[in-house]
């Protein structure tokens, strides 16, 4: 399908979707083609069942739609040929098999218009045949189709298309009781992409993803009556969101197959603006008839299978099953529940002290978030954890916690602590927005600090992360004076070159290593490196896990000189963390 009409793309979705009076059209005009408005007939004839001709009803002399002079005993086979004849075989077979009328559309490449086949029975071997020259209602359907189900960012039509398409599918596969797949492909990172390459640059990402989903599928958008099960369907339905309709599959296999195939032809290196990236591609597929039997039914359970795909870490592709579906609707039941503690205030915060040796002073109060009790009664951390990442109100109760820790630093400040730094754990969520920095500087201005006492700790995953698009995140942190540390270091993907490259203030030894750091030498020696590491890049070594006087003797003697865990303090509340460092500022002097 292709846009003509000379408008500008709306890259956040179709860009006719909202535009109900030319769907009303097109839609009118689909109903007008089999009710009224009708061109003329150019030929009706009366035939048997081979395509011999018996007598000829009415002819239009001189049409460009059927040859001249068509009389008893000639054969329609010969009178059409190729496709067309191909395509009236179809049609006659139909009709004489399901004993109602059928009928086709076919461009005729012989004479160039586009020729309806009407093929009503007339008992088990004679048929009355109805040709109609049908270009000129074609083309203004064509025109209408394209303005009401064009995505003229990609070329691929938009989601209100798949569901009469898919839906028109479906209810050929219910004939032949056969199965359909819908797979949602997704192009994970647009934050990232449109950072990088900015609106347009995204925009021919997609278009790139639209042409190689064309290109590796078969009969893509192309549907051939003669050969439906061959057909696919392929949509832009969401922002980054593809569906692709595979209508004749034998098994959840075929499925995954496709979908794993194309998902690796999506990922291949594209260039864009002279750079080259990779695409992370997401996918999820929903099966009919298990997991619905209407097309808005399916497409809405391949998108949840994408989505848990998204977040899954082990795999990149999911089918859509009971599991998944609760599990949608689990989160959903948590984010009730985390906006209303959000809302009530019913979030904690602790702090664990970092210490600097040999002095003893502390130097930072790692913030610890305390979610509220009753979550628990019911749902795993992790799981909270989760449903607050793939909803997005991580956001909020981050926001929350840098308010808060932010009010307790000018607390304790205020009281003479005044190189005291807090640090804040971020999420993928968090880290990605563009106005991060701009928070920070808002509670570190309304709460008049400094964005200097402002540490945030993110892990290897999302320092590499941001070291394929230059660093924006850190140097966007690191610019407005606050630091950045990678926590739980030393277990993760981020490369040496990402980490020598990048503007990060410190690194966090990962407590596994600290764990076995004085009995076991390959945690010694990997303890060893890092510090070493750290030293030449010019950064801060923290080892974290601290538990017994005789890890943190081995640490010291191999120069970490920050050290945090529960030999020098358990994770408290504000009130208990003001005495602690009242306590420790005694113990000093």
């Amino acid at each position: 399908m292709t846009n003509e009409s000379g408008k500008a793309a709306d890259f956040d979705g179709d860009e006719h979707a909202d535009d109900a009076h030319t769907v009303q059209l097109w839609r009118q005009r689909s109903a007008d083609n089999d009710v009224q408005d009708k061109p003329d007939a150019n030929l009706i004839l009366l035939a048997d069942t081979t395509g011999t001709v018996e007598s000829v009803v009415s002819q239009v002399r001189d049409s460009t739609a059927l040859p001249d002079g068509v009389k008893r005993g000639d054969s329609l086979f010969t009178l059409w040929s190729g496709i067309t004849a191909d395509r009236l075989k179809h049609s006659i077979r139909k009709a004489t098999q399901g004993r109602q009328p059928f009928n086709t559309q076919v461009w005729d490449e012989t004479s160039a218009v586009c020729i309806e086949f009407i093929v009503i029975p007339q008992g088990p071997k004679r048929i009355m045949l109805i040709v109609r020259d049908v270009t000129d209602l074609q083309a203004e359907k064509q025109q209408l189709e394209d303005l009401a189900f064009a995505d003229s960012a990609t070329g691929l039509p938009n989601r209100r298309w798949l569901d009469d398409e898919l839906d028109s599918i479906l209810d050929r596969v219910k004939l032949r009781q056969g199965r359909c797949a819908v797979l949602c492909l997704e192009v994970d990172g647009q934050t990232n992409l449109k950072e990088t390459h900015g609106d347009e640059g995204l925009r021919v990402v997609l278009a790139n993803v639209a042409s190689r989903l064309l290109r590796n599928l078969r009969g893509a958008n192309e549907r051939d009556e003669l050969d439906d099960e061959r057909y696919s369907a392929v949509a832009r339905i969401e922002d980054t969101k593809f569906a692709v309709v595979l209508p004749d599959i034998g098994s959840e296999d075929d499925a995954t197959r496709v979908a794993l195939r194309i998902a690796e032809e999506l990922s291949a290196p594209m260039l864009i603006e002279a750079r080259e990236i990779k695409l992370d591609i997401r996918s999820g597929t929903a099966v009919f008839p298990q997991d619905g039997e209407r097309a808005g039914e399916l497409i809405r359970c391949a998108i949840v299978a994408a989505n848990e795909a998204r977040f899954s870490h082990t795999s990149s592709h999911k089918f859509h099953t009971t599991n998944v579906g609760m599990q949608a609707l689990e989160r959903q039941d948590l984010l009730v529940e985390l906006e209303s503690a959000l809302k009530n205030d019913e979030f904690d915060i602790h702090f664990l002290p970092v210490f600097e040796q040999p002095a003893g002073n502390i130097t930072t109060a790692e913030v610890l978030l305390r979610w509220p009790r009753p979550l628990f009664a019911t749902h795993p951390i992790r799981e909270v954890i989760r449903a607050a990442e793939y909803t997005g109100i991580i956001v909020s109760i981050g926001e929350w916690v840098m308010a808060n820790a932010c009010r307790a630093l000018k607390t304790w400040r205020d009281d003479g602590h005044d190189s005291l730094r807090i640090a804040l754990n971020v999420s993928a969520r968090e880290f990605s927005r563009d106005d991060l920095p701009d928070c920070i500087q808002q509670w570190v201005d309304a709460t008049g600090l400094d964005t200097s006492c402002i540490e945030l700790e993110i892990t290897e995953r999302l320092l590499l992360q941001d070291s394929i698009r230059g660093f924006q995140a850190c140097n966007a942190v690191t610019d407005i004076g606050a630091r950045v540390v990678v926590d739980d270091y030393g277990t993760g993907i981020c490369s040496f070159d990402s980490l020598a490259a990048s503007p990060i203030s410190g690194v966090k030894i990962h407590q596994r290593f600290t764990a076995g750091v004085d009995h076991d030498p390959n945690s010694r020696a990997a303890c060893s490196a890092i510090v070493a590491m750290a030293r030449e890049l010019g950064l801060t070594a923290t080892a974290e896990g601290v538990e017994t006087e005789e890890q943190a003797t081995v640490l010291r003697e191999l120069g970490c000189k920050s050290l945090q865990g529960f030999l020098f303090g358990e994770p408290m509340n504000g009130p208990d963390m003001t005495a602690f460092l009242v306590d420790c500022s005694e113990d000093e002097s």
